[in-house]
């Protein structure tokens, strides 16, 4: 595989409305914004916020790349997840990236 190479699990949020992804390794960790918590690399923060989205200007929660704690580098600075309650406890989310044509290139996930 790739250096480098992550499983993305999910997310992790803290109530400070900071949060980063976690990713189970597949390689060695390299890259110095990543950390690591047990088994799991934590990497890419992000700030949590309710925002309009930009597909419908419906309220939702976004999850900004932009100023993370970590300051992320190119391209992950242009991320942006916009995340919508489907049912209790279950959030359908749209993930984007500004450098392969933002919101009309987004990834579906889900997190429970």
């Amino acid at each position: 595989p790739p250096r480098n190479c992550n499983l993305w699990l999910g997310k992790f949020i803290e109530s400070s409305g900071e949060g980063q992804n976690v990713f189970k390794p597949l390689t060695a960790l390299t890259a110095t914004s990543e950390s690591r918590r047990g088994n799991m690399v934590h990497a890419r923060d992000f700030c949590v916020r309710q925002a309009n989205s930009r597909i419908d200007r419906r309220p939702c929660f976004l999850l900004d790349y932009s100023n993370g704690r970590s300051k992320n580098s190119f391209p992950w600075c242009g991320m942006r997840d916009e995340l919508r309650m489907v049912r209790p406890g279950m959030y359908l989310g749209l993930g984007s990236m500004s450098v392969t044509g933002g919101p009309f290139n987004s990834a579906l996930f889900v997190l429970e």
